[in-house]
């Protein structure tokens, strides 16, 4: 007997036809009520109706991009990889500024600010070197089939550059491994003077970006949600999954990228001061996560990798909160140190024979500090 099967009920369709309605008879109120399969609905099943619900999240997704979301460049691994170790920093540096040059209706090309395709003296303005250097990079990245050297159409004698479609591409359907880079993220580090070479070896990191953690590993395509009935972040729980990700060394991937230890690690510094890394370096273990705002391995990202990015984002203000505390600690620490120093003077200055414990009573502090302030203010005298 079904809830629908008593003689106290009537049982009445509903006004738009999609439901049946379970009247008490007596109160005359709706106690009950089931839908009805219309004649143009489908039964799905629970896969599918997940399949339906990320379709329409993904629709509105797309239609809630922003600028930054938009306006983004692919890095295609395998050509990249192939190139890492036969370009010096100072070329990968000057490639990633060429990529800034790129936009979605530039078909590869260099552009200035007001559309126009790049020139030579462009170029050279953009590299900040002379004519023979721009040149020998311009014919380093023609041999690596990197770059296209195109003749203006209405005078041979120009030339027009662009970024080969095999390495980079915007606004076109990528069928392969790739690490999108945001465009103004990437302009904002071509701009900072203070990066130097550091923005090459950002540039040679970017095919070793892991998909679903922004690790800098050996094995960037590994899917580590191995067991589908549980979520992203269960998976993190699992032994497993805990051994999958293959980090990189500092050492191993120095050489890969054709630079010494030390200067990667000087690179990296230099990129955490900017946010778009968190490393974590202890001798040859390295753990180097890239900052989401910066990159992404994935165009549309499900609720689930929103949840991982948005932890990422988290560990990252954290790291930087960390800094900016230690920031303001040490600057604390160093005018205290300031005071102490000039309230030693003094006492000296007013009676040569004080004693350093004399000096640690009235400053309140140890007289082994006071024995580093005077020796500090000494080595200052003698200079």
């Amino acid at each position: 007997m079904s809830e629908f099967d008593n003689d106290s009920y009537v049982l009445v369709e509903s006004e738009c036809g999609k439901y049946i309605e379970k009247i008490d008879k007596v109160t005359g109120k709706v106690v009950h009520r089931k839908r009805v399969l219309q004649y143009d609905e489908k039964i799905i099943s629970k896969k599918q109706s997940e399949g339906l619900k990320e379709m329409m999240d993904k629709a509105e997704f797309l239609a809630n991009l922003t600028s930054k979301d938009k306006f983004w460049i692919a890095s295609k691994h395998e050509n990249v990889k192939n190139v890492i170790s036969a370009i010096s920093g100072t070329e990968a540096t000057d490639y990633a500024k060429m990529l800034s040059k790129i936009t979605l209706k530039s078909d590869g090309f260099l552009v200035n600010d007001r559309g126009a395709k790049m020139t030579f003296t462009d170029i050279m303005d953009l590299f900040k070197k002379a004519e023979r250097r721009t040149a020998q990079e311009i014919n380093r990245f023609k041999k690596l089939k990197m770059l296209n050297v195109v003749p203006w159409e209405k005078d041979g004698r120009v030339k027009h550059y662009q970024i080969a479609k095999e390495f980079h591409s915007m606004g076109s359907q990528v069928n392969e491994k790739f690490t999108q880079i945001y465009l103004e993220k990437l302009k904002e580090l071509v701009h900072n003077d203070s990066l130097g070479n550091a923005l090459g070896t950002f540039y040679k990191m970017l095919p070793y970006i892991h998909f679903q953690t922004y690790y800098l590993v050996w094995n960037p395509d590994v899917n580590i949600h191995l067991d589908k009935e549980k979520s992203l972040f269960e998976n993190l729980e699992m032994p497993k999954v805990q051994t999958l990700l293959q980090h990189v060394t500092i050492s191993d991937f120095a050489q890969v990228i054709g630079i010494t230890p030390k200067t990667f690690i000087d690179h990296l510094d230099r990129l955490e001061q900017l946010h778009v890394i968190n490393k974590n370096v202890q001798g040859e273990s390295a753990l180097i996560m890239v900052h989401p705002s910066f990159v992404s391995r994935k165009y549309y990202k499900n609720k689930e990798q929103k949840y991982m990015e948005s932890m990422v984002n988290f560990q990252f203000s954290q790291h930087k909160s960390k800094k900016t505390k230690r920031g303001k600690k040490d600057s604390l620490g160093k005018q205290i140190l300031k005071e102490r120093k000039e309230t030693v003077k003094q006492l000296l200055s007013e009676n040569p024979t004080i004693t350093n414990i004399e000096i640690a009573q009235i400053l309140g502090v140890h007289r082994n500090t006071v024995t580093k302030i005077r020796k500090n203010i000494e080595n200052e005298n003698a200079q």
